[in-house]
C-alpha cells in the first residue's frame, strides 16, 4: 500500500499541474492541500471510532470492502478502437 501511495502521489502531482490552467494552479495546489490535511485526519478518527464499536477484525474487513469498492468510482473510458488496418477490397486494387 505504502508502494502504490509513493507512487501514485507525484503520479497524480504532475497530472494535476499538466490539466490545470496556469492561472489557476495555485489555487488548486492549496486546495489539494487544505483537503488533504483535513480530510486524512477525519477518517482516520472515524476508522478509529469503528474498530472501538465494532471490534479492530470487524474495522479492518469493513474498510478492506471500501478501499476494493472504491475502484468503482474511477472513472472508467469505454476504448473505441476502430480496426487500423481495413483489409484490402478487391474493387480498390489493393488486393494480391
Amino acid at each position: 500500500m505504502l508502494l502504490c501511495a509513493g507512487v501514485f502521489n507525484p503520479a497524480f502531482a504532475t497530472y494535476r499541474m499538466q490539466v490545470t490552467d496556469d492561472q489557476y494552479l495555485a489555487r488548486v495546489v492549496t486546495a489539494w492541500a487544505v483537503t488533504n490535511k483535513l480530510v486524512q485526519p477525519v477518517f482516520i478518527a472515524a476508522a478509529g471510532l469503528l474498530a472501538a464499536a465494532a471490534g479492530v477484525r470487524a474495522a479492518l474487513a469493513v474498510l478492506a470492502v471500501l478501499v476494493a469498492g472504491s475502484a468503482l468510482l474511477l472513472p472508467w473510458k469505454h476504448r473505441h478502437n476502430p480496426d487500423p488496418d481495413p483489409k484490402p477490397t478487391p474493387a480498390t486494387g489493393d488486393a494480391p
